[in-house]
């Protein structure tokens, strides 16, 4: 959806930005009518698509996955861990913060990234934090550590 909101086709290039080893690109199956109407709401598309960008992104870095939904108010959005691990639960796993920007600039995407850093403080005790910036414009994928 936001790719495409951008005029972007599938097979678009995606840029590196921080960690983020290298530029990709992002393939999907054509967006219906139907979709469309599911995301009408391109701030919340633009969070959704942020979050699938980034989550595929970190895991092609770092091996980790998805392992629990963070709960509100903790000033992040995902736990990542190993696939397959069953030892403490959260024992060796990092945090992701997520941020979508459907079109900005390169400043911009740079100040979000800060900003997301500094919510992750109040947390920083806790586990190591990465903050994933996807802005769909350029497009452009930023993954810092925090």
């Amino acid at each position: 959806m936001c790719f495409e909101n951008e005029k972007h086709q599938a097979g678009v290039r995606v840029l590196k930005a921080g960690l983020v080893p290298e530029d990709f690109h992002v393939e999907w199956p054509p967006v219906d009518d139907q979709q469309r109407r599911c995301y009408a709401d391109m701030q919340e598309a633009t969070e959704s698509g942020a979050s699938g960008v980034a989550i595929l992104v970190v895991k092609e870095m770092t091996g980790l996955v998805v392992v629990e939904r963070s709960r509100k108010m903790t000033g992040f959005d995902y736990w990542l861990g190993e696939k397959d691990y069953e030892g403490l639960p959260f024992a060796g796993n990092r945090r992701l913060e997520v941020s979508g920007i459907l079109t900005g600039t390169k400043a911009q995407l740079d100040a979000r990234v800060r900003q997301k850093k500094d919510q992750l403080k109040p947390t920083d005790h806790v586990a190591p934090g990465l903050v994933a910036v996807i802005e769909f414009g350029t497009p452009i994928a930023c993954v810092e550590s925090k």
